[in-house]
């Protein structure tokens, strides 16, 4: 028996709605985003019922006429459902009335009979509520899916990313045909689409054709009676060829049946239908409605379109009327309302649409009317909605409902009683009454589009008075005040005033329309070069932001052509000379044979007499400041052009020429503009990987903004973004404490912002919690580290589900960073899986866009080093083996990008072999990383001093099988070339470490040689950095002395290295602490040897026991750990007594030593018997054997492996 499936709703109060196996997503409130339907056949209404509001034959969902025409596209939408790939959107789009919804209704009808699931998806809390219950979406035994999502361009953005998340639409064949008013919003939309392998296409829906006149009408006589106005006469010609009549004429067909008048189905139009106007499907239909009612009643039918609307609508006010009047006869039913107070009302709901009782009751009396109660049930009652229990039911269809609107308001000449109140109460329900701002704005500009005195009385001053409505309606609003030729361009600029400074998915589209136009009316009014490449560049980045990258290039290329052009006419602003020669004559300076450049040169970079002032004439010309200003304005963006596609040292190169600019023009008025020349700078510095540099210049930024007033919001927002550039620097640097500081400092700046809309914080605040994650994970604090980068990919999540094609690349290098902070955190399973999901995020982008292939090569490292975590001997390595296919493909095309890249794939692949102990393949990847790293060292400094030290540790334990020797020549040449360039390089701040670690391997490997240069350095690297930690300078001149010995340098240059390593361990510093105490004793015995191997016995045994009066204490509380150290002291000292002629104290020597090791054999006889038979040897008289090299202080049993290289981490 197969599984049945049952699901109950229940409800108290409100809209019970469930769906089987589809998802349902919900606002924070509990209310849908959007609401998933069954098709259905519409319900057939009573004629009667009909008849007494015509405007309810036009209501499309209720499919009055049947469909008529449009075989073309009706064919072609079979052709789409029927072939191509397993996924498909249409945005199909036309103007209001265009027959979009009949055409798809038809579709529909068509798609379920051929036994498919069809499907309405209605928007959130102002769709058409549907019948309560549930709605089961279930695919089994379709053959496919049809979702239709009618008003798409009125959608949020975000909302209908949500709905291509819903399940329903990934589990079969699956055609979603979007309706809509213009294409506008269908870039976005597209691209959003992109990572779900879905085949799209925007087509628009075109006015009706005027075909040719057919032979005869139905109900006309064999002479053509009652002919087709305007429609040319064409014997012969099938009916189908002239679709407007046809349409015309099944429409007439329909109404006459449906007022059951047989003798009015052969009226003729009200006029002519070869007209603009009656293109669309709903004027025809209008028009037949008209032709038919005003038969039926014995009138003439406007000829007109805004006649054949006035008709209508006052066909409603009868009723209206007749209405009131009924309910003072016999005929009561409980209406009350005035004709004036209902035209009230339908107004308020036209603005509003549905609306909760209790919602609905609060805006009528909010629209002016005085018994909203009573008027709010009798609305009802003359509109009655879909479903029981919501109010106010707008007018349909929606054409008509705009004409109302736009006749009810004052300002037309067409004969309909327009009303005072009108544009007061629109205003008033639109600016104060939440419910009705994105609704009624969005009606009130789509009626405006038509209707100019709907523009210049209302809608116009509305957003003069508060422009940030047209913003909050989101792009439908944007994208229709675009399209109004006669706005005024400063209305346009105080709308623009209010975008958002950056990137917003619900505005994106419109903000680009707008901008565009707004733009080209800038540009023939720009009073100069300067202002006109301010303008490119303002709209070049709306255009990127809402993903018409073909305009954006083209506007690029305009930009770059005008600065070019611009720079050329700079000299035309250049002070006149005369003046400076004045001003340099006062001052007395010689100007010989000079030119006046030359001399303000010398005057103002010698600093001569006068300089200051000179500079200060100089800057003084206005013309000459703009001219730079505007072109520096053009440098940032051509490096911003250059960064985007990896050129960094040509974008820095760009960027320094526009920091000169600013600097000689002076700082402009908002004080931003060198700020950000310098963030610019610095971004294509740093990522060039001169990392000093680009922290010099983001330093210089944020002291520059630091020193202007704090104005609110905007003042918080630069700075935020500049400290948090200062932060990634430091970074980078390794100086992650500070960095830390920085980053905490531009999160409370992104906080403390009010205006969250006009400064949006979030993208800003996901790089600071990325960036700062970093930085405490290299600090040890995981846990802190966790919780930011968790914090990081929740925000690009959002994002990314807003639009995948914008943000998906962001959101995938959080989850390979969240990646390796799980891993610190011990969560192995999960780090592994998010790390997984980003590479799939990123394999599906890249079929899109390989701008994300770096990214994805990022994402596959990372997965390799999530994968071979704790594989001693990993079996293979197919997601590096990928990730260097990829850098290598990139490094031919952007070597300076991708070469860093490129190399730790190489070295990682040689540390994998290391860990398969095969030594010979990992020093075949040595000998091609080392070049690399020298090459790559000239270029950028301290990430690749890093980066060759870490080959370094590579190179040396790749042989750990010829030690101390090098396996060949030229293998010792490579590695000599390559430790030279190291040490002969800058060491960083924090290089000593690496320094430091590296001579320990060196010492462990035995190859004391290259470890003596690198102890020398770590020494110099300590004093340059100023370190006075007594264990970190003891530790590195402990080794350097070690090596000094083991190496024969002179006696006198290890003893200065002692002596200046004892400085640092004062006997009173050290008695507390057995780690410094143990170090102080091995210098005392080091120098011991050293001055013995010079033949200088005496001193040598004088250093010895004081290295032994060290050892004593410590050796009785720490026995077991120090003994072997103490007893090797014990018969080094014996045996230099011996050779000073003084056995007695020799002998001691020999006796303490020989207690010690008794005592330690009875815990590890192996190791201390044979000592103890040495000891013995000597008292017996036949001598101690030749001293061993001094053991290290710390017990290593041999040469630690190097870390291996990270992964790459998200830029940020």
């Amino acid at each position: 028996m197969p599984i049945s499936w049952y699901q109950e709703i229940r409800t108290v109060g409100g809209f019970g709605y469930g769906v089987q196996h589809a998802d349902l997503h919900v606002f924070a409130n509990g209310m849908p985003l959007y609401l998933l339907a069954n098709w259905h056949e519409p319900v057939e209404a009573d004629p009667l019922w009909l008849r007494e509001l015509p405007s309810r034959m036009l209501n499309a969902r209720r499919e009055t006429v049947p469909f008529t025409g449009r075989v073309d596209e009706l064919e072609q939408l079979r052709g789409w459902r029927d072939g191509g790939p397993e996924r498909a959107v249409r945005w199909m789009h036309g103007p209001g009335g265009q027959g979009k919804s009949r055409l798809a209704a038809c579709f529909a009808r068509e798609t379920a009979s051929a036994g498919w699931r069809v499907a309405h998806a209605f928007h959130g809390p102002d769709a058409e509520l549907l019948e309560p219950g549930s709605q089961d979406m279930s695919l089994t035994g379709k053959p496919g899916l049809l979702l239709l999502v009618d008003y798409a361009d009125r959608w949020r953005f975000q909302h209908l990313t949500w709905l291509f998340k819903n399940r329903l639409l990934h589990t079969g064949r699956t055609r979603v045909l979007f309706l809509a008013r213009g294409a506008d919003s269908w870039p976005a939309v597209e691209g959003m689409l992109d990572p779900y392998e879905a085949r799209t296409e925007s087509v628009a829906l075109g006015s009706l054709p005027v075909g040719s006149r057919p032979e005869r009408l139905p109900g006309e006589d064999a002479k053509g009676e009652a002919p087709l106005t305007g429609v040319p006469q064409a014997p012969g010609v099938p009916l189908r060829q002239d679709p407007r009549a046809e349409m015309f004429a099944a429409a007439r067909a329909t109404f006459a049946a449906l007022y059951e008048r047989p003798d009015v189905a052969a009226v003729p139009p009200p006029g002519p239908l070869d007209t603009e106007e009656f293109g669309l499907t709903l004027s025809l239909h209008l028009a037949a409605l008209v032709a038919v009612d005003a038969a039926v009643r014995g009138e003439r039918p406007p000829a007109d379109a805004a006649g054949l609307t006035r008709y209508l609508l006052n066909r409603e006010q009868l009723h209206w009327e007749r209405l009131h009047a009924d309910g003072e006869t016999a005929a009561d039913h409980g209406y009350r309302t005035t004709r004036a107070e209902m035209n009230r009302a339908v107004f308020a709901a036209v603005l509003s649409g549905h609306r909760p009782p209790d919602e609905g009751e609060r805006l009528l009396g909010a629209a002016g009317l005085t018994q909203p109660a009573t008027a709010l049930r009798d609305h009802t009652f003359c509109y009655p909605p879909p479903v029981p229990g919501t109010t106010l039911e707008p007018l349909y269809p929606d054409r008509l409902a705009e004409d109302f609107l736009a006749l009810t308001l004052p300002g037309h000449t067409t004969g309909y009683p327009a009303q005072a109140w009108a544009p007061t109460t629109a205003t008033h329900l639109i600016t104060e009454h939440p419910s009705s701002v994105d609704r009624g704005l969005v009606f009130l500009a789509t009626a405006a589009e038509r209707w100019p005195h709907v523009r210049h009385g209302v809608l116009y001053p509305l957003l003069r008075a508060e422009p940030r409505r047209a913003v909050s309606a989101g792009n439908a609003v944007l994208e229709l005040l675009a399209r109004m030729d006669d706005i005024d361009t400063g209305l346009l600029g105080t709308v623009e005033n209010e975008f958002p400074l950056t990137q917003h998915p619900d505005l994106d589209s419109g903000m680009a329309s707008l901008t565009t136009v707004l733009t080209a009316r800038s540009l023939a009014e720009a009073s100069g070069a300067a202002e006109k490449i301010h303008l490119l560049q303002r709209l070049a980045t709306r255009l990127l932001a809402a993903g018409r990258v073909a305009q954006a290039q083209d506007v690029t290329e305009t930009l770059e052509r005008a600065s070019e052009e611009y720079e050329r006419t700079l000299s035309d602003h250049r002070p006149d000379a005369s003046g400076i020669k004045a001003l340099l004559e006062r001052y007395g300076e010689r100007l010989g044979s000079n030119k006046w450049d030359g001399s303000v040169s010398y005057l103002i970079y010698e600093n001569g007499p006068g300089g200051r002032e000179i500079l200060d004439a100089i800057q003084g010309s206005e013309g000459y400041a703009r001219a730079r200003v505007a072109r520096a304005e053009a440098l940032i963006g051509s490096a911003h052009v250059q960064h985007s596609r990896g050129q960094y040292r040509e974008g820095a190169e760009i960027a320094s020429r526009a920091v000169a600019l600013l600097r000689e023009a002076g700082v402009p008025d908002d004080g931003s503009a060198l700020p950000l020349a310098l963030e610019t700078l610095a971004l294509n510095l740093g990522d060039s990987g001169r990392h000093e540099d680009a922290l010099v210049a983001a330093e210089e930024a944020v002291e520059l903004v630091r020193t202007q007033p704090d104005d609110g919001d905007k003042h918080r927002y630069l700075l935020a973004n500049l400290v948090k550039g200062q932060a990634l620097w430091l970074g980078h640097l390794h100086r992650y404490a500070e960095a830390v500081v920085a980053n905490d400092e531009a999160q409370a700046l992104c906080e403390a912002i009010i205006d969250r809309e006009r400064y949006p914080v979030d993208n800003t605040l996901a790089y600071i919690h990325n960036n700062i994650s970093s930085d405490l994970a290299d600090l040890g604090r995981h846990d802190e580290s966790l919780l930011h980068i968790r914090s990081a990919a929740a925000i690009r999540k959002k994002y990314a589900q807003l639009n995948p094609a914008l943000h998906g690349r962001e959101y995938a290098m959080s989850l390979y960073n969240l990646g390796a902070r799980l891993e610190n955190a011990g969560e192995y399973e999960e780090a592994l899986s998010v790390t997984r999901r980003s590479v799939e995020l990123l394999e599906q982008l890249v079929k899109e866009d390989s701008k994300a292939l770096p990214t994805l090569a990022d994402a596959l490292a990372n997965l390799h080093a999530r994968t071979v975590r704790g594989q001693s001997a990993p079996l293979g390595t197919p997601h590096l083996d990928n990730a260097t296919k990829i850098y290598t493909k990139l490094a031919k095309e952007n070597p300076a990008a991708y070469r860093p890249r490129l190399a730790d794939a190489i070295e990682e692949a040689g540390h994998v072999q290391l860990r398969n102990n095969n030594l010979i393949a990992a020093r075949r990847f040595v000998g091609r990383v080392l070049p690399m790293r020298i090459e790559l060292l000239s270029d950028s400094r301290t990430a690749q001093w890093h980066a060759l030290a870490r080959s370094l540790v590579l190179a040396i334990q790749s042989c750990a099988d010829h030690a101390p020797r090098w396996p060949n020549p030229q293998f010792a040449q490579l590695y000599g070339h390559a430790q030279d360039a190291l040490l002969s390089s800058a060491v960083p701040p924090d290089g000593h470490e690496v320094l430091s670690a590296l001579t320990k391997i060196l010492m462990g490997s035995r190859r004391l040689s290259e470890g003596l240069y690198v102890a020398a350095a770590t020494v110099d690297a300590m004093s340059a950095a100023e370190v006075d930690d007594p264990d970190t300078l003891s530790e590195a001149l402990f080794n350097f002395a070690m090596l000094e010995y083991w190496t024969v340098q002179p006696v006198d240059d290890t003893l200065a290295t002692v002596r200046s390593a004892l400085e640092h361990l004062p006997p009173e510093a050290v008695s507390g602490d057995p780690a410094l105490c143990h170090r102080r004793a091995m210098l005392l015995h080091l120098a011991g040897q050293a001055v013995a191997r010079a033949g200088r016995h005496k001193d040598g045994l004088g250093f010895s026991e004081e290295a032994l009066d060290t050892y004593r204490a410590l050796a009785g509380i720490h026995a077991s750990v120090y003994a072997h150290h103490f007893g090797f002291l014990l018969e080094e000292a014996a045996d230099l007594a011996e050779r000073c002629g003084a056995p007695d104290r020799a002998r001691a020597h020999a006796e303490e030593c020989r207690a010690v090791y008794s005592s330690a054999a009875a815990r590890d006889p192996d190791h201390f018997l044979p000592a103890m038979r040495r000891v013995e040897n000597f008292l017996s008289g036949r001598g101690i054997s030749p001293p061993l090299p001094p053991p290290s202080y710390e017990d290593s049993a041999g040469p630690e492996r190097g870390p291996a290289p990270e992964p790459p981490s998200a830029t940020r």
